[in-house]
């Protein structure tokens, strides 16, 4: 990586082949020629940001991507204003710059998760929502009594330094699949919640695959991600972990349903149902 500074682009406009050279020398992945041209698109709805797609000509041939995402602030004045103020923009930059592990308590993750457990019980349980109370109550006391039976799992990942501030809403649709992946959209709004073990994040990744009838894809990605790193979780916190965001899912999308919008409550609720039954597939091995 070069030490020479670029400034920052904070507009499509200022995106040009001659600063995207610049920051891409900088960067070390253009090492030969320059960028030629760029075309820009914008992708997504931003609420706080806005982002492009930039598909890049090279003058001769080189080895750096062709395709990037940038996310920019907001052109919208009071949208940006609003992003200022919560410091939006200067957490998601340290979110990329600073993964590293976090002083988090292992008794304060394991009352997070029985807090979150409850909500989900408790919310899931209203009479409107119509749902199968007593497949709620069996899924949320198998979530419960997991790490009161096996507690050591949770401290040994605290102990080997894996929690982390990372995504924190790892799901498919946030994962640009370019020549080299692109994460985008971490939960900028609280860091709290992007404080994770990875082995969550990837559960969660894997279950929204598997929702989406591709099963192989996240297991697929869970493998690759243990042969990088090395880290190999039990199956047992995999398990809960995916049974854990798969109770989440469903009480969100239960929520979604009081929600005025073009999809009929019936259509959230049927999707809160899928969620509800892969959750106790995932729990049965925790019985």
């Amino acid at each position: 990586m070069s030490d020479r500074v670029v400034t920052i682009a904070d507009t499509p406009a200022a995106l040009t082949p001659a600063w995207l050279t610049e920051a891409l020398r900088a960067a070390g992945v253009l090492t030969v020629g320059r960028v030629s041209d760029v075309d820009i698109t914008p992708v997504g709805t931003g609420q706080m940001c806005d982002s492009v797609r930039l598909s890049l000509g090279f003058e001769g041939p080189t080895g750096a991507p062709s395709t990037l995402v940038a996310k920019l602030p907001a052109a919208d004045p009071t949208s940006r204003s609003t992003a200022l103020q919560l410091r939006s923009y200067e957490i998601e930059v340290r979110f990329y710059q600073e993964l590293a592990p976090e002083p988090v308590a292992p008794d304060t993750r394991r009352r997070w998760y029985q807090r979150e457990i409850d909500l989900c019980w408790q919310e899931l349980s209203r009479e409107r929502f119509a749902l199968d109370r007593a497949r709620i109550e069996q899924i949320a006391g198998r979530l419960s009594e997991f790490p009161r039976a096996r507690p050591q799992l949770l401290i040994e990942r605290h102990q080997a330094g894996r929690i982390v501030e990372g995504h924190g809403d790892l799901r498919p649709e946030h994962i640009c699949l370019e020549r080299e992946p692109v994460i985008i959209d971490c939960l900028e709004f609280s860091r709290k919640l992007r404080l994770v073990d990875p082995a969550d994040e990837m559960a969660f990744l894997a279950l929204e695959c598997a929702m989406l009838g591709q099963a192989d894809v996240g297991a697929r990605l869970q493998r690759s991600y243990e042969t990088m790193t090395g880290d190999r979780p039990p199956e047992p916190l995999t398990s809960w972990y995916m049974g854990f965001r798969a109770l989440l899912r469903a009480r969100l999308l239960a929520l979604h349903s009081l929600e005025p919008g073009p999809r009929t409550p019936e259509a959230w609720l049927a999707q809160a149902e899928r969620y509800l039954d892969a959750a106790l597939g995932y729990t049965e091995a925790l019985a």
